[in-house]
């Protein structure tokens, strides 16, 4: 995401030319194979993933059915309500 001045300041690097090939690296690497979704096509693949349930229906129904397998949820509550069983189901 940074441009190769960028990239030089944060990495403390002294060739503008090495972070010119490794920006252009990284970008060839993380576009082979990608393709522009549409936003149908983004929620119907976002929509089509698992998700496993916590076995407590009021925070399934919050949730839209349980938890979505890739997402990252926060939990909070009081002292001794859970939370950590929860996560470790």
């Amino acid at each position: 995401m940074f441009n190769p001045e960028e990239l030089v300041e944060r990495a403390e690097m002294a060739d503008l030319r090495k972070a010119e090939f490794l920006i252009r690296s990284a970008r060839r690497i993380l576009g082979k194979g990608r393709k522009s979704l549409t936003a149908r096509e983004y929620l119907r693949l976002m929509e089509s993933r698992e998700f496993f349930t916590t076995l407590v229906k009021a925070i399934d129904g919050l949730l839209g059915g349980g938890i979505r397998v890739v997402n990252v949820y926060e939990f909070a509550g009081e002292f001794g309500t859970g939370k950590t069983q929860l996560a470790h189901r």
